[in-house]
């Protein structure tokens, strides 16, 4: 399962990599693109909540990058997978 679309803001950027985004899902392993996202005060990001996404080593120095990610689902995310019987249990 995967949210419907992912959130990234930026709110403080003064130090860290870029985050990167792929078009791999987990049905499509092979990724054929990818977009750079440089880290920048204020900076909204909003994706495919599907897709693989990472933070890349970088910008080293004093400082902090800081992020709130929110995650928008179509169903309750806390309910499991039906067919998990250890995600579910106590439902």
């Amino acid at each position: 399962r995967h949210p419907l679309a992912s959130t990234v803001t930026f709110l403080e950027a003064s130090v860290g990599g870029p985050t990167l985004i792929f078009d791999q899902t987990v049905a499509n392993k092979i990724s054929k693109r990818a977009w750079v996202a440089p880290a920048r005060p204020n900076r909204l990001l909003v994706f495919d909540g599907s897709l693989l996404h990472g933070v890349l080593p970088g910008g080293r120095g004093q400082g902090r990058r800081t992020t709130f990610m929110a995650n928008f689902w179509r169903d309750d995310p806390r309910a499991g997978d039906a067919s998990d019987r250890e995600a579910t249990r106590g439902t």
